[in-house]
């Protein structure tokens, strides 16, 4: 595969597969960090803000490419000759409403989860109910 077909393969995969948020994850958890070992509060000054937005910013740019490389390389692995009907596959319209839809339903299935150990909890350390 020439270096042109393997780059638009790898931006193809990353939006197709809306794998991005990964790396964007990635980015956060390391400015969290940062922020963290410098002593910087959630919401610092202006003029921190958007020396953090740059570093995020930089880190994107930087790392866009890589994680593009890396994360097609898995796929290939993974899905050896069929990478390409699969890719196919997940361009369709209801593919991607679902995958448009996963997070935030991840999102609120954790927070029912949480909820719900709650209050399995509550009612284990309370023998008198049930």
């Amino acid at each position: 595969m020439n270096q042109i077909a393997l780059e638009a393969l790898q931006t193809r995969a990353v939006r197709i597969c809306r794998a991005a948020p990964l790396l964007d994850r990635a980015a956060d958890q390391l400015i969290a960090s940062v922020r963290q070992a410098m002593g910087v509060p959630e919401h610092a000054e202006a003029e921190v803000e958007q020396e953090f937005a740059g570093l995020r910013a930089t880190l994107q740019a930087q790392f866009l490419p890589e994680f593009g490389k890396i994360y097609t390389a898995l796929l290939l692995q993974q899905l050896g000759a069929a990478a390409s009907v699969v890719l196919r596959a997940l361009e369709s319209e209801p593919v991607q409403a679902y995958l448009a839809a996963a997070e935030p339903i991840e999102a609120a299935v954790n927070n029912a989860l949480h909820e719900l150990s709650g209050a399995v909890s509550a009612a284990l350390s309370d023998p008198g109910q049930g």
